[in-house]
């Protein structure tokens, strides 16, 4: 298998509606703005008696009118089919903006239920015209455009499904470029090759208690104050006098004074 045909695009049809018998009538340019009038179209005399196919192909509507004709080099009686005319109609609901609604492509008639005007374009010259189809059975008529509304719908799902995926993927970008930036800051905080983190704790400071000095005969009496030059000499006399021990000394003097005179 080459490359070209795995790259060939894959083509979807599904067919919604085959109808046998339908008739197809030239439609005379519209008389007034209220619509086409199938009475208008002479039914008694169809342009033809047709074989309807609607199908989807892709994303387009395609509608197909089938006539009958001998078959080229066939048996007596036999025949085969032939395109006839075509509409092709394309609803684009993922474009944000005014669109083409289906009604551009196939309107019903206003004074019947079985009757529609449907557009034509020649592919070769592009060139649109206006031809009206219509049925024998009523049922026939309403599976036409349930048809219709069936493609309608499936485009609006798929538009929404669309959107919901963009908005998905949207979201997963932000998300990955917040990530991303997240990283980025990250990365800032984070320490360099040789770079090193230097961290004091302040740990608890425990008291000692600082032993005191052992006297051997209790407690003892803190020193005088220093006395300044200035005091008067009434001061010092008064500390003498009161002082026990001083009065002691005196006393040995005097006994001792004694005991060498005798």
């Amino acid at each position: 298998m080459s490359v070209n045909d795995v790259a060939e695009r894959v083509v979807i049809e599904q067919t919604l509606l085959k109808v046998n018998e339908t008739f197809v009538y030239k439609v005379p340019p519209m008389a007034t703005s209220g619509g086409f009038r199938a009475e208008d179209w002479n039914l008694a005399k169809p342009l033809a008696t047709c074989s309807l196919i609607v199908k989807r192909v892709d994303e387009s509507l395609v509608i197909q009118l089938f006539t009958e004709k001998p078959k080229k080099d066939g048996p007596d009686g036999a025949t085969e089919e032939k395109l006839f005319a075509q509409c092709k109609a394309k609803l684009d609901l993922k474009t944000e903006g005014v669109a083409p609604k289906l009604d551009y492509w196939v309107e019903a008639v206003v004074d019947s239920s079985r009757y529609f005007v449907i557009r034509i374009v020649d592919e070769q010259s592009s060139r649109s015209a206006h031809i009206g189809m219509g049925f024998r059975e009523r049922n026939d008529a309403l599976n036409f455009k349930m048809s219709l509304d069936d493609y309608t719908r499936s485009m609006k799902k798929e538009a929404i499904i669309e959107k919901n995926a963009s908005h998905a993927v949207e979201s997963t970008e932000e998300s990955n470029q917040d990530h991303k930036e997240s990283e980025i800051q990250i990365s800032k905080l984070s320490l360099k090759e040789g770079e090193k983190i230097h961290i004091n704790i302040k740990g608890h400071e425990k008291k000692v208690a600082h032993a005191k000095p052992k006297s051997g005969g209790g407690l003892r009496k803190p020193p005088p104050p220093a006395i300044a030059n200035g005091y008067r000499d009434d001061v010092i006399g008064k500390s003498s006098e009161e002082d026990p021990v001083e009065n002691d000394d005196d006393e040995e003097d005097d006994d001792w004074g004694d005991f060498e005179e005798a």
